[in-house]
């Protein structure tokens, strides 16, 4: 059974969720730091009473929709995926290594999925992989880090670069070539953008 600290941490971040609302929203609107906020997230707090009551007024609640333990709160950890073939947005469940904490300043959990980077493209240095969480869309900006599918190969994970008809996918480590395509071969390749990464976290 969990704590009223952890009880209070998983209904805040659901109330954040549900309402669409960052720790920054909160924290400047029910006057606290940030870190507060955090230190609520995690369990690692638990706010007055007064501040409870505050919390609840913000999100047009009653005070024990924070307080009391709920069975029907949105996920809060998402599936890590080894790999994403072709068929996303159908996922393979065998492929799955592990579970991710879904960041509470995000929205809805479904809108998102983890990967694991196996190649370490997008680290600065060797040796240490990461888990990105990825915004489920079908295109990238100049500047995006985005989860790309080529020659309906498994996907991988690079930074978007456009320069007039030219698209780029470049990798931080210096062993990995960058990926030129015109329009035309973007068409003969397939590529495919199914996500940009909103989140990098190191893998241990």
């Amino acid at each position: 059974m969990e704590n009223s600290r952890e009880v209070f941490a998983k209904n805040l971040r659901y109330q954040l969720m549900k309402n669409k609302k960052s720790q920054n929203d909160l924290a400047h609107a029910i006057g606290v730091s940030k870190t507060t906020i955090s230190e609520w997230l995690s369990g690692k707090k638990y706010p007055r009473v007064d501040k409870l009551q505050t919390i609840a007024d913000y999100f047009d609640i009653y005070r024990s929709d924070l307080t009391d333990e709920k069975q029907d709160l949105l996920a809060t950890k998402l599936p890590v995926y080894k790999n994403i073939s072709s068929d996303f947005p159908i996922m393979n469940d065998t492929n799955i290594i592990g579970t991710e904490d879904f960041p509470s300043d995000l929205t809805k959990p479904t809108d998102y999925f983890a990967l694991l980077d196996n190649s370490n493209t997008m680290m600065p240095f060797k040796g240490i992989q990461h888990i990105v969480i990825a915004r489920k869309q079908n295109y990238a900006k100049d500047g995006d880090i985005a989860v790309v599918l080529i020659d309906n190969d498994d996907a991988i994970i690079r930074q978007v670069k456009k320069e007039k008809d030219l698209l780029i996918l470049k990798a931080k480590d210096p062993d990995i070539e960058d990926l030129y395509f015109t329009e035309e071969a973007m068409k003969v390749h397939n590529i495919r953008f199914i996500g940009v990464v909103e989140v990098s976290r190191i893998h241990w």
